[in-house]
């Protein structure tokens, strides 16, 4: 992944839950706005900023599976 993406999570991440504030240098926090300033790819728990801010605060859910494992068939 690129400089602007973070992995959130080894997990899969509840979209619903995703919550990010930008926090400026005199501390106050605005809540960022998807899609507009980043994107989640839920099932491999990874964050992509349009924009990246310098800092940020980030609260969110995760799934009790990682629904972006490979599951195999003994068979194949």
């Amino acid at each position: 992944m690129q400089s602007d993406s973070i992995r959130l999570d080894s997990l899969s991440v509840w979209p619903s839950s995703l919550q990010i504030w930008s926090i400026d240098k005199d501390g106050y926090h605005s809540l960022l706005q998807h899609p507009v300033d980043y994107r989640l790819r839920p099932a491999s728990g990874w964050l992509l900023f349009y924009d990246r801010p310098d800092s940020v605060k980030i609260s969110y859910r995760v799934l009790p599976i990682d629904l972006d494992a490979r599951f195999r068939h003994k068979g194949d």
